[in-house]
This record gives C-alpha cells, structure tokens and sequence, in this order.
C-alpha cells in the first residue's frame, strides 16, 4: 500500500512494475506503456527506494489464505532477473477492504486502492506541487482530471521529496 501511496501507481501499473524499471540510485521508475503507449519516468521519494531496495533480495510474507489452517508463505521475487515482477500479484480490494475495516473505515464505506490514487495526488498539492508537475507524473492529459484527483488545489524530484513530511500509516 506505502508504494501506491507514495508513487500514485494505477494498479496495473504495479504488477507490471519489472526490477529493470527501478532505479533506487537516481529514486526513478520507469513505467512501460501507461495508458498513452509510451514510457513514462516517476520520481520517488528515498523511503519508497528504500523499501524496494529491502524488496531487492527477496523476502518472504506470510499470509492467511482463506479457510486454510495457518499462513502461506508469499515471496517477493528479488531482483536476480530484471524481468520479474517486482511485487507479485496480491489482491490489494482485498487486503485494503480488511484493513479499513481494522482501522474503522469500512463500515457503509467501499474503500478501494484507486483511492490511494487520491490521496497521493491530494498530498502532493497539500506539499506545494504544481498542478502542471502533477499532470505530469500522474500521466494525465487535462487539468480537469488533475483536479479530480486532488482535492486542494495548489521541480517534479523535489515534489516528490515534499512528501517525505507525511508518516507512513493511516491518516
């Protein structure tokens, strides 16, 4: 959830996301053919390239798996092939839906992880970027669909290290 929070990432955009596109040196990655076809390059703050550097190795996640007795184990692939995925496919509606309901959000509320969208795009403006540089790394066509997104209206790597100033956890 820290890395759709923190990069604006469309959930498809995520589990295409290859160790190939991430470069925790420059804090960039790189995404293939977004919507409009063509590659599109993201800053990112140093806590997120800090959590895709602990990624790089791979580690292991256990998991309750439905009606089974006990955890299964969940393995980040590691960045041993820049061809793999760099987070394997996990159902966030519903690892999302479980912890608004732990936090108290999910009672007559549909909480869902395109609203992680929302709320990336809201911080930015709460931390001073550009509606310009926010079309831009959101990889959006009209200032309509910035605003949209962002619910207060207001150079892209420095934006992005403005986001550093909120904590990791639920507002």
């Amino acid at each position: 959830m820290q890395l759709l929070v923190d990069t604006g990432l469309r959930r498809s955009w995520l589990f295409r996301l290859e160790w190939r596109d991430v470069d925790t040196t420059s804090r960039k990655l790189t995404i293939r053919n977004p919507k409009d076809g063509e590659d599109m390059v993201l800053p990112i703050p140093q806590r997120t390239a800090d959590l895709l550097d602990s990624l790089r190795a791979g580690n292991e996640f256990r998991r309750y798996i439905g009606n089974t007795k006990g955890y299964n184990p969940l393995y980040w692939p590691g960045d041993k092939s820049p061809t793999k995925a760099v987070i394997p496919f996990i159902d966030t509606k519903k690892q999302l839906r479980k912890l608004a309901n732990k936090a108290g959000l999910g009672e007559g509320r549909t909480v869902t992880p395109h609203m992680l969208r929302h709320t990336w795009a809201t911080r930015h403006c709460k931390a001073g970027t550009t509606l310009n540089h926010l079309m831009e790394l959101g990889g959006r066509d009209s200032y309509e669909m910035v605003l949209r997104y962002a619910d207060v209206p207001q150079d892209l790597q420095e934006s992005t290290d403005s986001l550093e100033q909120f904590p990791i956890g639920v507002e």
